[in-house]
């Protein structure tokens, strides 16, 4: 699905439908919705998909890990809809150290192969349990959560904050195993009904 959007100010309007085609990966009702509002779109800007990109905590290049497409939902004024329609790939979760499994996925807005806009500050996590309050899971999350996809606020920290530690230590505790590992997530306010601001890319 192709959406063009017209820029007024730094808000972007939709103005146009979708092509024909749909996305084959499709299999029924999305799981979870993300509502996106863009910001720094311009005129003649087009989207055709979302990816995710997963942080597997392997290695001190978080960046490169595994992605997944995503289809868009209806258009919405000023904002997108990203249907996410399967639970992760096991292969991409990392253990926060007491046996819960956690999938941490990083959000982008593409056209074609080309990334349009990120979620600099907000980021798709799924948990294989119930996350209890004093657990090592919870410590990463930045508190409780239940069996299944939640939004997460990615907040930068000076430090390396001790959530993130044992995946350094694990790296091989080098500066480049820290230097990407300098946040914490905390949970996002409204949660999956939170709206993620897409910041449109450099050109």
């Amino acid at each position: 699905m192709r959406r063009t959007f017209l820029a007024r100010t730094v808000i972007a309007t939709v103005i146009a439908g979708c092509d024909p085609q749909v996305d084959g990966a499709f299999s029924g009702d999305a799981k979870v919705e993300i509502s996106g509002t863009l910001v720094g779109f311009s005129v003649g800007d087009e989207l055709d998909g979302a990816m995710v990109r997963w942080n597997t905590q392997q290695g001190t290049d978080l960046t490169v890990g595994p992605t997944i497409s995503a289809p868009l939902g209806a258009p919405e004024l000023n904002s997108v809809v990203i249907e996410i329609l399967d639970d992760p790939d096991p292969a991409v979760a990392f253990d926060a150290g007491d046996g819960t499994m956690i999938s941490e996925g990083h959000l982008a807005l593409v056209e074609g192969d080309t990334i349009m806009a990120r979620a600099t500050d907000t980021v798709l996590v799924y948990v294989d349990r119930d996350v209890g309050a004093s657990s090592l899971a919870a410590m990463y999350l930045g508190g409780p959560a239940l069996h299944g996809y939640h939004l997460c606020a990615m907040r930068p920290t000076f430090d390396v904050p001790p959530s993130q530690q044992r995946f350094v230590d694990a790296c091989g505790g080098t500066s480049a195993c820290e230097s990407q590992r300098r946040y914490q997530l905390d949970p996002a306010d409204g949660d999956l009904a939170s709206h993620v601001p897409f910041i449109r890319s450099t050109r």
